[in-house]
């Protein structure tokens, strides 16, 4: 089951993964963060633990479109930085894929296998991810 935790303090989103990324879960993320909370979560900082994916259940180009999509109905007021935590595997290489895709200016991701990495590509202490 994936989780989506907000912490306004620090102005960050917190998502563990389900065992299967499809179309119904990425449009329940994007929700979170571009339309909840009248589009404010848009310019917060993220962090995605997808170590439990198994299955991927949405090809590359529907994620990345509909990324895009979301991005243009609330652009962040800042620059945003997304740290993505998993092992390698094939989800890593689809995760490198997504970020060459995506990264910008605005958006500054980081793959990687180490939650210390990802804290400090977030500015946050690691401890606040395992929460």
């Amino acid at each position: 089951m994936w989780t989506i935790t907000t912490n306004d303090n620090q102005k960050l989103i917190i998502i563990k993964s389900g065992e299967t990324l499809d179309l119904k879960n990425l449009e329940q993320i994007l929700s979170v963060i571009y339309l909840d909370n009248n589009g404010e979560y848009s310019s917060f900082n993220r962090f995605a633990n997808l170590s439990g994916i198994k299955n991927i259940e949405v090809d590359i180009n529907a994620l990345v479109d509909n990324v895009k999509l979301h991005r243009q109905i609330n652009p962040p007021k800042n620059d945003v930085k997304i740290a993505v935590y998993l092992p390698f595997g094939v989800t890593h290489s689809l995760a490198e894929l997504y970020k060459l895709m995506m990264e910008n200016d605005t958006f500054g991701i980081m793959v990687s296998s180490s939650l210390a990495k990802c804290a400090a590509h977030i500015d946050v202490d690691q401890s606040t991810l395992n929460g």
